[in-house]
């Protein structure tokens, strides 16, 4: 071999270690956000959580209308669950409260089913076994709630309201009919956390800034019920996330950005 042809064959090889060198880094990289988007999925999981109270006589008696549903299909919606037991007579049902995967928006395959009856309950219960598309469903009475207390982690006053334990349903328009009498609230301050796919339905927690540090004082010194749910309080001091989107799927900070921050707002295009 020439010293030419050696030349050539170290240069290849010190372009192919840093080709692999390249390479290598990406895919650490690519790693380490992974890991840090699991650990933000997982913090918001916490978050949404459901943390049930017995605090109140009327969830205890929404919880003995309630039946526990296992094995349902993964591709199935909402509307199947409300249709399979409408098909069987039971017309009066309050809500459905079925738990997504964050990543495909996919349903975990069980969920709650309120009824507004104990008859139509007790007549949801004869349904175990029957079939929903190629699955068939395991229904149960659900348990009855343990007795959990809620204590606010920060006691620093802010602004900002962090709601917890808020019911699925419940929508921006709930929270600030619910909210606004204990003061004026930001335009676009009240944010409601969704999923980023699918239906985009409630992961369970959410926002509310008030104009005023007062504001939100009086409603850390309330018990705050939405949609028959008591929403656990505490403050928050952190920034909305650039990726946040308002519940038509529009991004939060286009749209009210300078409510907060005090720029001018962004003129539409004509």
């Amino acid at each position: 071999m020439t010293s030419e042809d050696e030349e050539s064959s170290r240069v290849g090889e010190e372009g192919e270690k840093t080709e692999q060198a390249e390479t290598d880094k990406k895919r650490r990289r690519r790693k380490r956000n992974r890991n840090k988007k699991n650990a933000e999925d997982q913090e918001e999981e916490k978050a949404s959580t459901p943390q049930l109270t017995s605090i109140e006589s009327e969830r205890t008696s929404q919880v003995d209308r309630t039946v526990f549903v296992e094995g349902i299909p993964y591709t199935a919606k909402p509307d199947d669950i409300r249709e399979f037991f409408q098909q069987h007579g039971l017309e009066d049902i309050e809500d459905v409260r079925l738990p997504v995967w964050q990543d495909t928006g996919r349903l975990r395959g069980f969920g709650h089913v309120v009824f507004t009856s104990l008859t139509s309950k007790d007549k949801a219960l004869t349904l175990s076994g029957k079939y929903l598309h190629n699955r068939y469903l395991s229904i149960s009475a659900a348990n009855k709630p343990k007795e959990q207390r809620f204590e606010a982690t920060s006691s620093e006053p802010s602004k900002k309201i962090m709601l917890k334990n808020l019911s699925y349903e419940a929508t921006e328009e709930d929270i600030q009919a619910a909210l606004e009498k204990y003061g004026r609230i930001v335009e676009g301050g009240v944010r409601v956390v969704r999923h980023s796919v699918g239906e985009r339905r409630s992961k369970g927690f959410g926002y509310v800034e008030f104009e005023s540090i007062e504001s939100a004082k009086k409603v850390m010194q309330q018990k705050i019920v939405i949609h028959n749910r008591q929403a656990f309080c505490d403050y928050d001091h952190g920034r909305v996330k650039g990726s946040f989107r308002t519940a038509d799927g529009r991004y939060w900070q286009k749209e009210y950005g300078h409510a907060i921050d005090g720029r001018e707002p962004k003129k539409q295009k004509v």
